[in-house]
């Protein structure tokens, strides 16, 4: 029934349009509200007729609310068959006392507004609002850890969020400082996107040369490298750049890089502030994806592209960025949240690297890429292109050509219905 009664309305908009283009003057507007009134009102008597959900009265129409049920939004019905008409969306006027807090404002609020704009079109109750909480250990490097190496993570981690400086020899670590520079070095990148934006460690390492008392071809002495990391200690870098531009350089103070720090802090904390209450976790995740999709534009060239700030502050970035950003949004907020790699083929036909995220729901684990959710032909977040990759099963995903190559977290959804959708079995 639901498929006759959009294939009437596609007609009468065909109609329509063609009754008032061949008409004169309003000739063809009056042919043209006739045939409007009555194909409408054949629509209704259909769908009183067919669906058991819905009733009429003199003054309204009213949808009982189910699993497979039509929702009532303030703009239109959902399913929609086109876009909805979006209403434009204000903030509330503030007296900021706080400077950081009107830096934060001047930068985001659009992309906020624009979202909620969205959010209050699009939002759709078929979805549950069963959400789960962040776990540090959603891709599974956490728990890779020994004792000594999530003892000195979190240390590390206690000095960067308060802009201490950080050291620790290897006398003073029990266990191999190499293995665990590197392996701390990845968490941070996974699971602190936001401190990584700023923050690294780096090693001291010392070389020992040994005589093989051997020569080689020319005649030289051969020798044995043994290196070893004495120390490691905090990096810190301007988050507008790279760590090509640290404070050890003298190339940014240290003030200006946790000031930077700070603005990040602000914007994250705003655009979670602003969030519309009552969402269901699906539109949550909806929320997030559409702040950064309007605030963020795919571009390389930046040095800091590949960082959380880098889209959220200076609002360019490539697919790391995206998903680093979302990350982090997700993390503060208290929402599950992980990474998916991959190796989807670029505009030539070959192999690119390339990162998403992971999310979580009540009927499973989903995709979530908003690099090619903002890289559509559509980029408004409310239009049906924009959510061909947003909460899709690994399926839809290869279809798409994400060619997943990290299964540290699968998806194990089935369907969410877009708010284009009907509920499958409806």
């Amino acid at each position: 029934m639901k498929k006759i009664v959009s294939v009437l309305i596609s007609l009468m908009m065909v109609a329509t349009v063609a009754v008032g283009a061949a008409g004169c003057d309003g000739i063809g507007d009056a042919v043209s509200d006739a045939l409007t009134s009555a194909i409408t009102s054949l629509v209704t008597d259909l769908e009183n007729e067919l669906d058991p959900t819905t009733t009429t009265s003199t003054t309204s129409k009213t949808t009982t609310t189910t699993t497979t049920s039509k929702t009532n939004t303030a703009s239109g019905m959902i399913p929609y068959i086109q876009p909805p008409e979006i209403v434009p969306y204000t903030l509330p006027k503030e007296n900021f006392t706080d400077p950081l807090e009107k830096d934060a404002s001047d930068i985001i609020d659009g992309a906020i507004a624009k979202a909620i704009s969205y959010v209050n079109a699009m939002k759709d109750n078929r979805h549950s609002d069963i959400s789960y909480s962040y776990d540090i250990d959603s891709d599974k490097y956490y728990s890779a850890l020994d004792a000594n190496e999530k003892a000195l993570y979190n240390q590390v981690i206690a000095a960067a969020r308060e802009g201490k400086d950080f050291e620790i020899t290897d006398d003073q670590y029990k266990g191999d400082l190499e293995e665990a520079f590197f392996d701390i070095c990845q968490i941070i990148e996974v699971c602190e996107p936001g401190i990584a934006s700023y923050f690294d460690l780096e090693p001291v390492i010392a070389a020992d040369f040994i005589d093989l008392g051997t020569v080689d071809e020319d005649g030289d002495p051969e020798y044995d490298i043994i290196t070893k990391f004495t120390s490691i200690h905090s990096f810190y870098f301007d988050p507008h750049n790279d760590q090509n531009t640290s404070v050890k350089e003298g190339k940014v103070t240290k003030n200006t890089v946790l000031r930077d720090a700070d603005l990040l802090d602000h914007i994250v904390k705003r655009i979670i502030r602003f969030m519309p209450e009552g969402l269901s976790t699906y539109d949550k995740y909806y929320y997030f994806a559409a702040v950064i999709s309007e605030r963020a534009t795919y571009d390389g060239r930046p040095k800091n592209c590949f960082s959380a700030f880098g889209a959220l502050v200076d609002g360019k970035c490539v697919c790391e960025g995206y998903s680093e950003a979302f990350y982090l949004l997700c993390k503060e907020a208290d929402l599950w949240v992980s990474y998916r790699h991959g190796l989807p083929l670029d505009s030539d036909g070959e192999p690119a690297g390339h990162q998403w995220n992971m999310v979580k729901l009540n009927t499973g684990i989903y995709n979530v890429d908003v690099t090619w959710c903002d890289g559509s032909d559509y980029y408004d977040a409310y239009r049906y292109g924009w959510y061909d990759c947003f909460v899709k099963t690994d399926a839809d995903f290869i279809k798409d050509g994400h060619e997943a190559y990290n299964d540290r977290v699968v998806s194990t959804g089935q369907y969410e219905p877009t708010p284009y959708d009907e509920i499958k079995g409806a």
